[in-house]
Formats: C-alpha cells, sequence, structure tokens
C-alpha cells in the first residue's frame, strides 16, 4: 500500500490517519506519563515462514516513500496506551531504515536481532521490552518472575492502515484481568467497505465463519506470552496459516492429534470451521451452512486453544478494518494504493462515530 499525500504533508498529518495532526502523537507521548502502557511488538523476521513480496521482506516495502514497518511504528508511537516499541527483524538493516525515517523519537524504538522463526522472534521482542537479552533459559525463569502477568502487544509489520485508534480499541476492550491472550478480530460488516465495487477496486478476505458472525483475525494479538505454554503449536499453526492449500489443512490436522484430551473437541472445530467456509464459497450461505455456522461458538473455540496451550483467551472485536488489511502479494498492494485515501477516510469517520457515541 502507497499513501498518495505529498512528501510535505508527512511532516504536519499523521500517515495513518488523513486528518489527524502530529499534535496527536504529542498528545499520546504526555497521556503515556499519566496512565499504565504495555510494550509493543513489530515482528518484521524473513526467515522460516515468512511470506516475501517481490523477493523482498514485506516490512521494506516502500510505501509513500517509506518502508511498511515505519508506517506500523508511527502508529504505535501514536498509541497513548503503548509505551515501548520493540521491532525484531534483521537488526542493521532496520535500524538503518529507522535511523533515516521521519519517524519522531526513533532511537527509542529497540531493535532485535531476528531469530530463527516466528515464535522466537515474538520471545526474543518481549523480553527486550522489559530491558534483558532474550535466551530460552531466561524466559522460562520469568514465568515464576513478577513479569509472569506483563502484557504486550504483538502485531505483525505489513498492516500499514492500522491507525492508533484501531489499536487503542483493542487494548482498552481487552480484560487482560480474566485472560492471557486476547487476539483482535473483525466482522465481515467491518470489512465490507473495503470489497471491491463496480468502480472501485478492493480487496477481500477469508474469514472464520462463527456463530457471533464471519470475522477474521486483524493482525493484533495482545498476549502475556510468559502465561502461553506448549508454545510448539503457535509454530506449527503459523506455518500451516494458508487454510486453502490442502497440504496446509492435512498439516494442521497431524497437529490435532498431538493437543491430548483436547484432540476431538480441536477436530471437530475445525471441520465445522471448513464446512462451514466450503458451503459459504459454494453457495453463500444456505440452510446447512447456518446450521454448522451456529455450531460453530467462539468461546468454544477459545476454550479449546486456550486448553491446548494451557492459557485463558478470548477474541475481541475491533471496528476499524485497517489492521486487517496486510500486505499479502503485489496486487493487494496495487489495490490499496489507489484506495488508501478512500479507506483512511472511511477509518476516520468510524473514529469520529465511535468518540460521539461515548
Amino acid at each position: 500500500m502507497i499513501l498518495y499525500l505529498c512528501k510535505e504533508d508527512l511532516t504536519i498529518r499523521h500517515p495513518t490517519a488523513l486528518h489527524m495532526p502530529v499534535l496527536f502523537l504529542h498528545n499520546a507521548i504526555d497521556e503515556r506519563m499519566m496512565k499504565n502502557v504495555i510494550a509493543a511488538v513489530v515482528l518484521a523476521g524473513d526467515k522460516k515462514g515468512a511470506k516475501a513480496i517481490n523477493h523482498d521482506n514485506k516490512a521494506f516495502l516502500m510505501f509513500r516513500g517509506e518502508p511498511l514497518i515505519v508506517h506500523v511504528l508511527r502508529a504505535l508511537q501514536a498509541t497513548a496506551s503503548v509505551g515501548r516499541i520493540v521491532a525484531v527483524g534483521p537488526a542493521e538493516r532496520l535500524k538503518s531504515v529507522i535511523e533515516s525515517s521521519s519517524l519522531p523519537e526513533a532511537d527509542r524504538i529497540t531493535v532485535v536481532e531476528q531469530r530463527q522463526n516466528l515464535l522466537e522472534n515474538g520471545k526474543a521482542g518481549f523480553v527486550a521490552s522489559l530491558g534483558m537479552q532474550y535466551s530460552p533459559a531466561l524466559f522460562h525463569s520469568l514465568r515464576t518472575s513478577e513479569h509472569a502477568d506483563t502484557p504486550a502487544l504483538i502485531l505483525s509489520c505489513d498492516i500499514p492502515l492500522v491507525t492508533p485508534w484501531e489499536i487503542e480499541e483493542l487494548i482498552r476492550s481487552a480484560d487482560m484481568s480474566r485472560y492471557d491472550y486476547c487476539p483482535g478480530l473483525t466482522k465481515d460488516d467491518v470489512l465490507k467497505a473495503y470489497y471491491p465495487t463496480d468502480d472501485t477496486p478492493g480487496i477481500r478476505m477469508a474469514y472464520f465463519h462463527l456463530r457471533e458472525g464471519r470475522c477474521r483475525h486483524n493482525n493484533l494479538h495482545l498476549v502475556k506470552p510468559l502465561k502461553i505454554h506448549r508454545m510448539v503449536f503457535v509454530e506449527q499453526m503459523y506455518l500451516a496459516r494458508y487454510q486453502r492449500k490442502f497440504t496446509n489443512m492435512f498439516r494442521l490436522i497431524m497437529v490435532f492429534l498431538f493437543v491430548g484430551r483436547w484432540m476431538f473437541n480441536a477436530t471437530r472445530l475445525y471441520i465445522g470451521l471448513q464446512s462451514a467456509r466450503s458451503l459459504y464459497d459454494r453457495y453463500e450461505g444456505g440452510r446447512l451452512y447456518e446450521r454448522i455456522r451456529a455450531t460453530n461458538r467462539l468461546q468454544s473455540l477459545s476454550r479449546c486453544i486456550g486448553g491446548i496451550m494451557d492459557m485463558k483467551m478470548t477474541g475481541v472485536f475491533t471496528s476499524y478494518g485497517g489492521a486487517v488489511l496486510d500486505i499479502d502479494n503485489a496486487k493487494d498492494l496495487k489495490i490499496a494504493e489507489r484506495m488508501r485515501n478512500r479507506w483512511m477516510e472511511h477509518q476516520e469517520r468510524i473514529y469520529k462515530k465511535n468518540r460521539e457515541a461515548g
């Protein structure tokens, strides 16, 4: 996605929201002095399981004169509830990009060298947010420390249309006193604003077909990393994330064989979700589809995933949609380049409506 605002505009307007002045960023920084904040970890690795575009790490795709990750970092800087920011990836390249960017207080962003996979990157970033240097042994020892209940926001580097409003909405809506993991979810009625029309291009997403509605994860994960156990399943599910590929479907089914007493529930939910998706893709609904979808409850899915990884989990719905729009291929990049202004104006209208509603 490439922004249309001219370079001069970037010095006076927040590039992740069409009419958000830099004053918003200053107010956010001031507010942090008066309230509890959480750390944010941006994953920008390019090793095992990472998907490149044009043979390059997605973090460094140019987006209105700056790499994608810079726009994500800027949105985090403008979020009042976010304190320390950590970027995990190829460290030297990340440092060079951040230092040469227009980010305010760029020197306060911590850069951590990537590990071998997504899981280790997340753990290393979280430990760095605590002011420590990661090692597997240290991470394990911290499980019984005063940091055991410390949450962090973990997000991807390829969502340049994410806004401080959506990040703040997730953080304020998640009940981290009751749960260890609150992934962000967005319903299809929100995401229809980004669909193609007769006159404009757009992006359609694949959904989880739940009783509560058709929804998609939005790349924002509020989590207490030290409360998550059996983390090997995180990496396995990430590697099998493209579920339209038969090999990935088979891989995930094989994973379920090793989840102990949750094997039956996990398999049943998986079959229910896949069946509902298939029926919707083929028939756009129908009586059988609705009957199957009614059995796919978010509470059951959260309980099952939480049981597998020995944690408490629930999804949190957000109302903007920008965080869902990850740049997954060159086609999406071109579409988002054309639609960027309209989509940002749409999110700004949502923000104003939410603010007026209190």
